[in-house]
This record gives structure tokens, C-alpha cells and sequence, in this order.
């Protein structure tokens, strides 16, 4: 893989390593282009080299013609190379940088058949909604990023809602639902006393009213669906942000993110080398040990965040301690049996057999059931 320019935005540089795994520190993309610029016939030894590297790891060994070589390296001329993160070696795939109206980094993987431009390039951005771009004959890169830039434009009102919850609320969802904050929709917000939200956006329209589902102790639950399906139809105004809405609505405050934590977009904005993300481009373990940072208590129920929920019983009285772990060696989070219940029961691949609930854990994905008898 020709890398160019060094020092891009993480999230390029990581697009970038996933076209290919076996990076080296060849050339400079840009030898390349002063050689076609010199002559084409000079790229013919660079083309044989790249065939020869892919035979031996088991692809084709045919490198690409001069002439396909040129009027590639013409497109790229075409779109200009500041936008050029990453070129594979063979030309079979690139990175394009781009960025968005609000300065947003954006990493755009192209595979490109071996008939391109007859055939259009396979396309690979994170996005909200999958993206498929228009290619007719006749088309080239620079109609393709003149699409993507469309495409962006149309998600930043989206994004700046996402951005406004991120940098302040309390969000609850598991690292790898974050992963890629910008294509997901949808934020778990914590309420307070125990209870959380699980709002979706609606792309095409982020400030309408969204859908939300209601987690935590029944008797707190019940008081929100309250406010919830009575008020928000009238009180909700597009004039509002979501997170402005959402307290109107809700008649409450939304608890700001734990000092020092950033997740979501958050994370992306935060400095360089700061630590206090949510584990996005680190390792698992890295995303654990942010996650338990979170957690406050020792063994408080990884969902609410709390240590006892509220007595049903006898107000004022500690109530359910957390009573489920989860059995990952690499996880064992703990969670209240109501808590889980709720947050399975929601999900659309959890199943139940007889009292019992399975499905897969919030944080680290694995295979773990909880008992609902009592649960209601």
C-alpha cells in the first residue's frame, strides 16, 4: 500500500490499514505520478514488481496495464491528490480523504474491478444508511467524490445533533456499538435513578421526533412512558435540539458525560493521545478498562450504572443488587436481573425459553441468560 500524505485523521489512517494489512514504507505515491508524468512506460517496472508481490501471497499475478495505470493516475490528477490517503500498490484499491462542511474527517475505500472505469468501484464509507453511488460509462473518480460530498452535506444536521448528545449527556451504550459514531443513529442516555433511554435519529430529519424505549426499575419506567406518549406529540418543536426536547419532554435534567470521559464524537474530537475515550481504535482490553472507569461503584450494574435499585416494597430502602455477571473471562460484568431482562427483552435476537431470557452481553457480545420470573 502507497501511503500519502502521512499524519491524516485517525480514522483515514485506520480505513487505510484495512486495505490492505501488510503495509510497508515504499515510494511515495507521488513517484508514481512523476513518472507517468515522465514517461509512462517507466511505471512498467513498478506494475511488474506489484504483480509479482501479489502472486506471491496467492492473487493475480497480472499487474495492470500501462494504459489503465495512466488513466487512473489522470482521475487522481482529476480529483487532486491532497484527497489521495492511501493507493494499493497493485491499483486495485484507494483511500480518499474528504471532509465534510463542518471540518468532519471522512474515509472513503474504493476496490476498483479490474474492467474500471467500465465497471464502477466498490464503495466502503460510514454512513447512517448504506450508500450506493450512480456510475455510468463515462464516469470517473471526480463524479464519485462529487456524489460523496452530496451524500456528507445531507448527513450534517444529523451529525451535529449526535455531536450535541455526545459532548453532553451520559451515554450508556457499549463500546463497540460507538465504533463507528457518525453511521450510528441511535444513543442509550442515562436519565438518572437508575432509568436510561435508547433514542434513534431519524436521518433524514434528526430535530422530528424520535423513537425511544425506556429502561430501569417499572415504577420510574412507567412515570416516563407517561411523559413520554402523553407530552411529546405537542411539546415536541423542531426548533429544539434533540437533547433540549428531550428535557422539556421528559420534565428533567439529562446527567452530563463522567468527568474526563469522552465517547461517541466526542472521542473523535478529543486531543491527541488522550486517553479518556472509550476505547475506539484501541484493543478490547483498552475498552474494557475504559469502561469500568465508568462504572463508579464496584460492582454496580454495568447497564444503570447503579450499585442498588430502588425498593418497590418499602421506598426509601435499598433494593436489587446487582445478581448477574456476565461468564466472559475477558468481561464478568455485573447486572441487576431487571436491568438485563429489560435491555434483552428489547432486542430483537434475544430469545426466550421457559423464565429464562437469552441473548448476547452489552459490552462484550458473549452469550448469557437471566431469569425473568419476578422481573415484571
Amino acid at each position: 500500500m502507497l501511503l500519502l500524505p502521512p499524519g491524516r485523521h485517525a480514522a483515514v489512517a485506520t480505513a487505510a490499514a484495512a486495505i490492505d494489512a501488510e503495509q510497508r514504507p515504499p515510494p511515495a505515491a507521488a513517484l508514481l505520478r512523476q513518472a507517468h508524468a515522465q514517461c509512462v512506460g517507466l511505471l512498467q517496472p513498478l506494475l511488474l514488481a506489484a504483480g509479482c508481490e501479489a502472486a506471491a501471497r496467492g492473487g493475480a499475478a497480472a499487474p495492470p496495464e500501462p494504459g489503465a495505470c495512466a488513466a487512473l493516475l489522470a482521475q487522481l490528477d482529476g480529483i487532486g491528490w491532497a484527497r489521495v490517503a492511501a493507493l494499493a500498490r497493485d491499483l486495485s484499491g484507494l483511500t480518499l480523504a474528504l471532509t465534510d462542511a463542518a471540518g468532519r474527517a471522512h474515509a472513503v475505500e474504493l476496490r476498483l474491478p479490474p474492467s474500471f472505469p467500465v465497471a464502477a468501484p466498490a464503495v466502503a464509507v460510514a454512513l447512517p444508511r448504506p450508500w450506493r453511488p450512480r456510475w455510468l460509462p463515462g464516469y470517473t473518480l471526480a463524479q464519485l467524490v462529487a456524489q460523496a460530498e452530496q451524500v456528507l452535506e445531507s448527513y450534517q444536521a444529523l451529525w451535529a445533533e449526535l455531536e450535541d448528545l455526545d459532548a453532553h449527556t451520559q451515554l450508556l451504550d457499549p463500546p463497540q456499538a460507538l465504533a463507528a459514531p457518525y453511521a450510528a443513529p441511535a444513543r442509550t442516555l442515562a436519565l438518572g435513578n437508575g432509568c436510561s433511554a435508547a433514542v434513534s435519529l431519524q436521518p433524514d430529519a434528526p430535530r422530528a421526533l424520535p423513537a425511544a424505549v425506556f429502561h430501569g426499575p417499572s415504577a420510574a419506567v412507567a412515570g416516563l412512558q407517561a411523559a413520554w406518549y402523553g407530552r411529546a406529540a405537542a411539546a415536541w418543536s423542531p426548533d429544539r435540539s434533540v437533547r433540549a426536547n428531550l428535557e422539556a419532554v421528559l420534565e428533567l435534567r439529562l446527567p452530563p458525560p463522567r468527568p474526563g470521559v469522552r465517547k461517541g464524537c466526542a472521542a473523535l474530537a478529543a486531543p491527541p493521545g488522550d486517553s479518556q475515550g472509550d476505547g475506539q481504535g484501541g484493543s478490547p482490553a483498552d475498552a474494557a478498562s475504559d469502561s469500568d472507569d465508568e462504572e463508579g461503584e464496584p460492582g454496580a450494574c454495568a447497564i444503570c450504572y447503579a450499585l442498588h435499585l430502588p425498593s418497590a416494597d418499602r421506598p426509601g430502602e435499598l433494593g436489587e443488587a446487582p445478581s448477574v455477571s456476565c461468564p466472559g473471562a475477558a468481561c464478568g460484568r455485573a447486572f441487576h436481573g431487571r436491568c438485563l431482562a429489560e435491555w434483552l427483552g428489547a432486542l430483537p435476537t434475544s430469545r426466550r425459553v421457559f423464565d429464562t431470557l437469552f441473548g448476547s452481553c452489552p459490552f462484550c457480545g458473549g452469550a448469557l441468560g437471566v431469569s425473568v420470573r419476578g422481573t415484571g
